[in-house]
C-alpha cells in the first residue's frame, strides 16, 4: 500500500461519511426538528413561518458545523491508524532491500 493509495482510501471514507450524515440530516433529523416545532407551536402562521426558517438556518449552521468537526477528527484518526501501517510496510520494504543487497 503506497501513500497515494492510502490517501485515496482516507478521502473516499471521510466522503462517505459525510454523506451518509449529511443524508440522514437533510432525510430525517432536520425534518423531524421542523415538524415537531410546527406541531408544538402556539402563534399566528407568519411568526410559525419565521420561527422555522430561523430555526433550519441554526440547525443547518450549526449541523455543518459539527460535521466539519468529526471528520477533521475522523482524518486524523484515519491518518494515525494508516500513518502506522505504512510505516510498517516501509520498515519491511527496507528490510527487504537490505535483504536482497546482502544475498547479492
Amino acid at each position: 500500500m503506497n501513500r497515494k493509495h492510502t490517501m485515496s482510501l482516507i478521502n473516499s471514507t471521510l466522503t462517505n461519511l459525510k454523506h451518509d450524515e449529511a443524508k440522514k440530516f437533510y432525510t430525517q433529523i432536520l425534518p423531524n426538528r421542523l415538524e415537531n416545532t410546527r406541531k408544538s407551536f402556539k402563534g399566528t402562521t407568519e411568526e410559525l413561518n419565521g420561527l422555522l426558517e430561523e430555526m433550519e438556518e441554526d440547525l443547518v449552521f450549526e449541523f455543518w458545523e459539527n460535521l466539519d468537526k468529526k471528520i477533521e477528527q475522523e482524518k486524523e484518526e484515519l491518518e494515525n491508524e494508516y500513518g502506522s501501517q505504512m510505516k510498517n510496510v516501509n520498515l519491511q520494504e527496507e528490510g527487504n532491500q537490505t535483504l536482497a543487497t546482502e544475498i547479492i
